[in-house]
């Protein structure tokens, strides 16, 4: 399909809304993930508002214009909107994650904190009697142990999940978003402006 000048007013109809709002979606980045509310709004907002517009394109397209263009188009942006809303849950699923590992760690070094103040107070007494108490392999081997932090024992998916920064995830995606976008516009307009089917 060749897009011709004589649908310019159509191409700006069609395409201009559909890129701002795929430009407001990327301001999604840009809100503290810490703000669940303002951002699963704005997700939600973004992807009905492209699900309307590509409802719309059937009352504003002139019907001999085939619509195969038309279909790409919606079919990446709709694609961008839900990687957003995507994106989101899974860094909120991460932070919610460590959030949680983070408590029982600290909640276990209070433990045993206190475990190793009551096993230190009663081995002054033994100390005299047993004097190589203190350097028995198994009960060194045992607060080594207890000592290693949570993640020491993980499989390696639970361990990535707990260690990974979100913050550097909501980075990258961001800049990804950009550019991604901005590529396709150009691979896209290159390819259906120099199409050899013209529309008449």
């Amino acid at each position: 399909m060749k897009l011709e000048k004589n649908y310019g007013s159509t191409v700006l109809r069609l395409y201009l809304p559909s890129i701002f709002i795929i430009i407001v979606g990327w301001l999604n980045f840009w809100i503290d993930r810490k703000e669940v509310s303002a951002r699963v709004k704005l997700g939600t907002l973004v992807l009905l508002a492209m699900i309307t517009e590509e409802v719309g394109i059937t009352f504003i397209m002139p019907s001999r214009v085939t619509v195969s263009a038309v279909d790409v188009w919606f079919a990446v942006l709709l694609t961008y909107t839900t990687l957003v809303m995507v994106e989101f849950t899974i860094v909120h699923s991460i932070d919610r994650y460590q959030k949680k590992l983070k408590l029982l760690e600290e909640a276990r070094q209070t433990d045993l904190a206190q475990k190793n103040h009551h096993e230190n107070t009663d081995s002054i007494e033994t100390i005299s009697s047993h004097p190589d108490d203190g350097c028995n392999p198994r009960r060194r081997y045992k607060l080594e142990m207890d000592e290693q932090p949570l993640t020491k024992n993980m499989n390696c998916c639970k361990r990535f999940i707990a260690t990974v920064s979100t913050g550097k995830i909501e980075k990258y995606s961001k800049i990804l978003y950009a550019v991604s976008f901005a590529l396709f516009q150009i691979f896209y307009w290159s390819y259906y402006l120099t199409k050899t089917e013209t529309v008449d």
